[in-house]
């Protein structure tokens, strides 16, 4: 008898949540459609979705992960322009930006003092390139401020 009041008392709670699940959508004129990629609007997905992470290597953020987003990430030290701030002389007040253009990911300069690298601060500094997984970025001459790109 006592199983039977146990297994009685779960099915009436179970129909009374589903119930209210249902019902609370209803009220609101809204369909219940629970959500998922399928069914979300794609300009929804790529605000949401990141095409990558910076993994800071070197400087004041080292072992910090950076999403970077489809609109992009910019790199600097005006703390009201940038996501990721760098408080140092050597890094200009809007030095790069990181995001998808053309459907790539892309590193471009902003105009640095100091320039932006990709992979070599023996290279010349970039203007902007396309990223390639495991590609480091190196902020300024010296190299102090360094990320390592992991595509998503």
């Amino acid at each position: 008898m006592d199983e039977f009041v146990i297994i009685s008392f779960g099915v009436v709670a179970a129909g009374v949540l589903c119930a209210y699940i249902f019902n609370r959508h209803k009220k609101t004129g809204q369909e219940y459609v629970p959500l998922s990629s399928e069914n979300m609007p794609r300009e929804s997905l790529t605000r949401v979705l990141p095409v990558g992470m910076l993994i800071a290597k070197t400087g004041m953020h080292r072992g910090v992960v950076f999403a970077v987003e489809p609109a992009g990430v910019r790199i600097g030290r005006d703390k009201s322009k940038n996501k990721i701030i760098i408080d140092s002389e050597i890094v200009s007040r809007e030095h790069a930006w990181i995001g998808l253009e053309d459907g790539k990911v892309v590193v471009r300069d902003l105009g640095s003092r100091n320039g932006t690298y990709v992979n070599s601060l023996e290279e010349p500094r970039i203007q902007s390139t396309v990223l390639k997984d495991g590609d480091v970025i190196f902020i300024g001459k010296d190299g102090a401020e360094s990320f390592k790109y992991k595509a998503g």
